[in-house]
């Protein structure tokens, strides 16, 4: 590993990593490092920028170096790793008291830090979430970039729970999705948090196939506190050509790199870190081997409700196409027999789907609805690169008029007219 780069001498008192893992994709990189150099500039507290290079053959270390700025720490693979080996190099090279990951063609809101900060500073909360808006590069569908603006994320509202609450909606299998966990990937968590998920974790804080996965659930389990909901984007997640979970959702012949089968490889070599490898489907598959990891299966016995993820394991395999359900449903009897109980798939007469399909009206209501709350960008320079779009979501929405004047209704609205001008006028 080679590392350079090291902790700023600011006045501040608290620390904020923003943890960046890449693999050749210097092209979007470069922008996911200035916004991040952008929004530190609107920070209360200080900042480092750490890139987790995985053996990048392009231009990555020469666009590190060019930057040259001192709160930059990059740390280089020699050799090509896993995908999770790579973020934990990235964890170990941070020093920061709280933590947020991002993917390099992924973006900083420029005035996030700002509010997250002032949420940090009053200590009352582990871990941050917030709701991802979302920018998809050129390349992708089209040979434009666009993003889309939701209103309702740049409220400026908090909301918080405790953790253990959010822990146990992933054992009564009644969590919408992955998501609804403390993330760390386009979230933020404490460092107190992160050291207690390492002691029961083989010393490591990302395991499973899906890392970011894993952590959101373990976090969780990891400490007594709460975490809170910020209705302000501190990030932007993209999609570009290159992006890992773009194309695993794709059929093979219409994925745009090779990206999602590298990834496969990659993590093949890397499975002591996991029970079922990186080539399922279900994403229920991958809460409940989260769950096995980080609790173990003698305290999981007797903490998960078995008959609620039967049931859930079961509807979400069944509504995947014909041709994967098989290998699923063998991953979750694998799982069940782990936790000394029976998983028996259905016959395939009995297997119906359960996509949630909304009735023509239902389409209808929605499409209102969202014509009168989000916006989407996609016209001019505006959407050229996920930078561009950050500026438009700084001019429509800046955290500074939140922190002044709050939120109230008639305000939204007047966002909401200035957000259309902005982008239009």
């Amino acid at each position: 590993m080679v590392q350079c780069g090291s902790r700023s001498s600011g006045v501040k008192d608290l620390l904020i990593s923003l943890v960046i893992p890449t693999r050749d994709r210097s092209e979007y990189l470069e922008y996911a490092i200035q916004t991040a150099i952008l929004a530190s500039k609107e920070a209360e507290f200080d900042i480092e920028i750490v890139v987790a290079d995985n053996a990048s053959d392009d231009r990555t270390s020469r666009l590190v170096s060019f930057l040259e700025d001192p709160r930059i720490v990059y740390v280089r693979s020699e050799r090509r790793i896993s995908m999770r080996a790579n973020f934990e190099a990235g964890l170990n090279a941070a020093s920061g008291d709280y933590l947020i990951f991002i993917g390099d063609d992924d973006a900083f809101t420029i005035g996030g830090l700002k509010l997250l900060s002032r949420l940090l500073r009053s200590n009352e909360y582990d871990v941050v979430n917030w709701p991802q808006t979302n920018y998809t590069w050129p390349g992708v569908r089209c040979s434009k970039g666009w993003g889309k603006l939701r209103y309702r994320d740049f409220v400026g509202e908090v909301k918080s729970q405790s953790l253990f609450a959010v822990g146990q909606k992933f054992l009564n299998a009644t969590y919408a999705n992955y998501h609804q966990g403390a993330l760390i990937y386009h979230g933020c968590v404490s460092r107190k948090v992160i050291n207690e998920a390492r002691l029961g974790a083989k010393g490591c804080y990302f395991m499973g196939a899906s890392p970011d996965l894993y952590a959101a659930v373990a976090n969780c389990f990891s400490s007594q506190g709460r975490i809170g909901y910020l209705s302000y984007s501190v990030t932007i997640g993209g999609a570009s050509p290159k992006s890992n979970g773009l194309n695993a959702s794709l059929a093979p012949e219409k994925q745009y790199s090779n990206e999602y089968n590298r990834f496969l490889s990659e993590s093949k070599g890397d499975e002591t870190f996991s029970i079922i490898g990186p080539s399922m489907k279900s994403f229920g598959l991958y809460v409940l081997e989260a769950l096995i990891m980080c609790l173990g299966r003698e305290k999981l016995r007797d903490m998960l409700d078995i008959e609620e993820w039967r049931r859930r394991l079961i509807r979400e395999i069944s509504d995947l196409a014909a041709e994967y359900r098989v290998e699923n449903f063998a991953c979750a009897a694998r799982l069940f027999a782990l936790l000394g109980e029976q998983f028996v798939p259905p016959a395939d007469s009995q297997v119906t789907t359960h996509s949630d399909k909304l009735s023509a009206r239902g389409q209808s209501i929605r499409k209102r609805v969202w014509s009168l709350t989000s916006l989407e960008v996609s016209r001019g320079d505006h959407a050229r690169d996920i930078m561009a779009f950050a500026k438009v979501v700084q001019r429509v929405c800046p955290a500074h008029d939140i922190l002044v004047n709050g939120v109230t209704a008639q305000r939204i609205s007047r966002r909401l007219k200035a957000l259309i001008n902005a982008v239009f006028l």
